[in-house]
């Protein structure tokens, strides 16, 4: 899985906001052997606040070799609001670093030629500036198999020019961009040709050439490499009048104060909450950004051919049909591929319109992968499900105030006797009284965003299963979200 790293400069607090969000997504995959990436509308300038993951694949045992042919960036160290990062690996997580640019290092980075130390390469480009945009960039890139010769380190200085092979990109690969329509169009600007001579990027025929780990250790005078993160909010497509913020209600329903045992919520106040309905069946979901929405593999048809099956109602109250609700049926669902059963029950659905952003309806954060929610921590598990095992369902929307309970105690022979994986988390009392129940299935579980803003909200699981509903040591299990913003963020990004 790719993850989804937003990078983090420590010496910009304003990157550091747990409420970044980001407006404009685009990314693909690339698989064939040469070809070229480039920024989006490039050679236009970038839109504000775009985030995008590139990843090139290629046959085993090739290795990816990169060059810039246009660099044009805002925003110098050490703000450096707009970056370029590159990873040899599947994920910034798994894969290592290359070389992280931001404005500033045009000269740098088009004077280099990049090494891949694996048979996939990771782009990531983040762009936070909402003032002065640059035009982007360009990279040609051509697999190859590592060249044979000796197997020693290799050389950090440039004194000796290495014998080389050379090529050129006259096949390409297409991007993958989401339409135009999303965001303005800019002016074109006038660039040098974004044809690149036979001359312009290099193979070495040694393999000392090649680097042993990070192409860094070539570097005789890198430019600073931004710290490394697993910051994992989902970057947003809202509309420019559309909340700043995700995880805020406009409505404060008091969210914690004192579903199975719970109370009637206050109205709007949980304005991620959606209800997904197939045929006669009914779960709950969440919205990650205008056009997607996360909930429970189970509560999806089996067939991705079905999706027009799918319904999300947004900006619901009452379990009825209501005014001012948006109903938009799915163009596309995504079911986790290891999911089987109550394992891993997580998946997406795109929606066949943008949402209508309001105060009524709004985007819920993601946690960051490395976010801590220890046993004890009081959240909150909302939907429209039955107020007993069996029983009816409520007329509006319901709240419940659970704490986290560790899956040690989750395991214990009177619970569920080792039935709870590590990508479980579970919820509730000991005592029972109080949990999700049948027709909550893939709502949120949520609480509050580690260091987050006031009021702000975190999704940190999905309703999933459990041995009825609010018994004695039979605690409501959700999907645990952290460990699934790696697969949620690849598959926005891909589709």
């Amino acid at each position: 899985n790719v993850s989804n790293p937003i990078i983090n400069n420590q010496q910009n607090s304003a990157e550091s906001d747990p409420g970044e969000k980001f407006l404009y997504f685009c990314g693909g995959r690339f698989k064939r052997s040469k070809g070229y990436i480039k920024s989006p509308r490039f050679p236009r300038r970038y839109p504000d606040n775009s985030y995008c993951i590139y990843q090139i694949l290629t046959r085993r045992y090739r290795r990816i070799y990169l060059k810039f042919t246009h660099f044009d960036l805002a925003n110098p160290k050490p703000y450096c609001t707009d970056s370029v990062r590159i990873y040899s690996g599947r994920s910034a997580y798994s894969g290592s670093l290359m070389a992280a640019y931001c404005g500033g290092d045009q000269s740098y980075a088009k004077n280099r030629t990049l090494v891949s130390t694996t048979n996939i390469v990771t782009i990531y480009f983040i762009a936070k500036n909402d003032g002065y945009r640059g035009r982007g960039f360009r990279i040609v890139y051509k697999a190859a198999r590592p060249p044979t010769g000796t197997t020693s380190p290799p050389s950090t200085t440039q004194s000796t020019p290495m014998p080389t092979t050379q090529w050129n990109d006259s096949t390409t690969a297409a991007t993958t961009q989401p339409p135009q329509t999303q965001t303005p169009s800019q002016p074109t600007s006038t660039l040098e040709s974004t044809t690149i001579s036979a001359s312009s990027i290099t193979i070495p025929t040694v393999a000392a050439t090649l680097p042993t780990n990070d192409s860094t250790t070539q570097q005789t005078e890198p430019p600073t490499l931004l710290p490394n993160t697993t910051t994992t909010t989902i970057p947003d497509s809202n509309s420019t009048d559309a909340p700043n913020r995700c995880g805020i209600p406009a409505i404060d329903g008091n969210l914690l104060s004192r579903i199975v045992g719970g109370v009637e919520a206050k109205k709007h106040s949980i304005p991620w909450q959606v209800m997904v309905s197939k045929g006669n069946s009914l779960c709950g979901g969440s919205l990650l950004n205008k056009f997607w929405v996360v909930t429970a593999a189970h509560c999806l048809p089996s067939s991705t051919s079905s999706a027009n099956t799918v319904t999300v109602r947004l900006g619901k109250h009452k379990l009825i049909s209501e005014p001012n609700q948006q109903d938009i049926v799915a163009a596309a669902i995504y079911i986790h591929p290891q999911y089987s059963t109550s394992s891993k029950d997580i998946g997406l659905i795109k929606l066949s319109r943008a949402a209508t952003l309001s105060d009524q309806v709004t985007s819920i954060c993601l946690p960051k992968s490395t976010d801590n929610f220890p046993p004890n921590e009081n959240c909150v598990a909302s939907g429209w499900g039955s107020m007993a095992f069996g029983g009816n369902l409520p007329t509006a929307l319901q709240k419940v105030v659970v704490p986290i309970v560790s899956n040690p105690i989750c395991n214990r022979p009177e619970s569920y006797n080792g039935g709870v994986a590590s990508h479980m988390l579970c919820a509730g009392f000991g005592n029972g009284g109080k949990d999700a129940c049948q027709g909550d299935s893939g709502g949120p579980l949520f609480c509050k965003t580690p260091n987050g803003l006031h009021n702000q909200w975190s999704l940190v699981g999905l309703v999933s299963w459990g041995d009825g509903c609010a018994k004695p040591n039979k605690y409501g299990v959700y999907t645990r979200v952290t460990d699934f913003v790696d697969w949620i963020g690849q598959t926005i990004a891909a589709n």
